[in-house]
């Protein structure tokens, strides 16, 4: 008998000393997060830290201790898919923690299924109903993603008869559009975007395509313009245009959707380039630059040095940082409500250039990542969330020239500025063909070109909504 009393004396000593070290069922996940964290990084017990590992970041879109009641609605959003795609928090381990098992979120379904409940929402957001329309329409249908592909390319990436070339492209330039945008795709096809093995300045160059890509003009087409751009289509074959309404905040669903349709179509095009179809590019610049990237690459593979996977994380532009989300109700307008926090380092949409490798990464990535309206941010958001971070390139103007700059041989020093009209376009691209005696050997630019403010601009067109099939916000919280 006192040999049994002695056992359970020990079991019961035991048992409450685990008890007192370990959370209670209400401790809250940021600090379960925060256990977790090492210099940034969200790391598993007992794991080591590899690349896959993303930062964790303090004060940026999503943080390891947020106030939730304080916090905009994509931040809320955003914080609860993280915990769901958690493996620690959805681990034997957590769960005897106190945390119930997290049920996969619907990131990614067809049809109006994807519409969120008004009603659930206006219970989220207070302030809802006096955003502006095109807010209220994007945040309702922010779950939407699944758009039909209603004009596909899928020989853009495969020999063509004629070419006698199997290869691969090497820049596959992918051109944001709208349907009524034809006299601007008319001239990149003649000018920056022409297809086919380009030269460099100095280099062999390398063999580049073209897709432009765009969504419906409006919930009831123009049947002339469907007409035009069906006529454009079967004279050129490089439209990608998918089933959802084209408006300034539904830009991001081209980004999510490109990168879906080139895991399909290309997934071995050495390098994309993304942007606007007011740029322009002096395309054999480009190319010498991205070939310079590969030639360091293979200079440090010859030379027996570490691979650091440079490539697979090579993404460069005109990059962002520490913006804030604009307030003011302009073009840019983000509410409070909806985000709080700044922004991640992010490259300008104007144009941005990165690997293949890491176009596969994004689109896996950006499945555990709510759509934000601004796209370049949501880029820099993924980029994030892999530990990617962009590299700046002072050649990339997405803010055009500063004013004092002196603009005699100012185009041939940049690879891309923005904006430029279709005749201003045509007269660049004479010059870089047949380039000025006094600019011929003039060098990229190297000094940092610092950053206006966006100006305003008009809100995008309205789009009717229904209630059907829609889900309550609180079944995503």
């Amino acid at each position: 008998m006192p040999f049994l009393l002695v056992v359970c004396l020990l079991v019961y000593v035991t048992l409450a000393v685990c008890l007192s070290m370990a959370p209670t069922r209400h401790q809250k996940a940021e600090n379960i997060l925060a256990i977790n964290t090492v210099d940034g990084k969200f790391i598993a017990p007992g794991a080591v830290a590899n690349r896959t590992q993303a930062a964790h970041p303090e004060g940026a879109f999503w943080k390891d201790h947020m106030d939730l009641n304080k916090a905009g609605l994509w931040n809320q959003l955003q914080f609860k898919l993280d915990l769901r795609n958690s493996k620690v928090l959805n681990s034997i381990k957590a769960r005897a923690m106190g945390f119930k098992r997290l049920p996969p979120i619907r990131a990614s379904v067809g049809g109006r299924a994807c519409v969120l409940s008004l009603t659930s929402v206006e219970k989220a957001m207070p302030d809802f109903l006096t955003l502006p329309r095109h807010i209220r329409e994007f945040i309702l249908r922010m779950l939407c993603r699944d758009f039909p592909l209603v004009t596909d390319q899928p020989n853009v990436c495969r020999a063509r008869s004629g070419m006698g070339n199997s290869t691969p492209p090497f820049l596959l330039m992918a051109i944001k559009s709208q349907a009524e945008n034809y006299e601007q795709r008319q001239v990149i096809r003649e000018t920056w975007g022409k297809e086919g093995q380009v030269r460099g300045r100095t280099g062999e160059g390398g063999l580049v395509r073209r897709v432009f890509l765009l969504g419906r003009g409006s919930m009831r087409p123009n049947v002339t313009q469907e007409k035009l751009l069906i006529v454009e289509n079967k004279q050129h074959r490089d439209l990608l245009r998918w089933e959802f309404k084209d408006t300034f905040f539904n830009l991001t669903l081209k980004d999510v959707l490109l990168w879906r349709w080139l895991a399909r179509r290309c997934p071995n095009t050495r390098f994309i380039f993304k942007g606007d179809d007011d740029v322009f590019i002096r395309t054999p610049a480009l190319l010498d630059y991205l070939q310079e990237q590969v030639d360091k690459e293979q200079q440090k593979a010859a030379a027996g040095l570490k691979h650091d996977r440079k490539m697979e994380n090579f993404v460069v532009g005109d990059v962002i940082p520490l913006a804030q989300p604009s307030r003011a109700k302009d073009k840019y307008y983000i509410p409070r409500s909806l985000y709080s926090g700044t922004y991640p380092t992010y490259p300008g949409g104007g144009g941005v250039v990165y690997s293949g490798a890491l176009a596969q990464r994004l689109e896996e990535v950006s499945q555990k990542i709510y759509l934000f309206p601004i796209d370049d941010v949501y880029v820099g958001m993924c980029l994030e969330k892999l530990g990617v971070i962009p590299r700046h390139e002072p050649a990339f103007l997405t803010f055009d020239f500063p004013e004092e700059e002196d603009m005699r041989c100012a185009h041939h020093s940049i690879l891309l500025v923005h904006k430029r009209s279709p005749e201003m376009t045509r007269k660049l691209w004479a010059e870089v063909l047949v380039p000025p005696p006094e600019c011929r050997n003039t060098s990229l630019r190297l000094e940092p070109t610092p950053k206006p403010k966006p100006t305003a601009g008009e809100d995008p067109p309205k789009q009717v909504l229904t209630n059907k099939d829609e889900i309550g916000i609180m079944d995503l919280m």
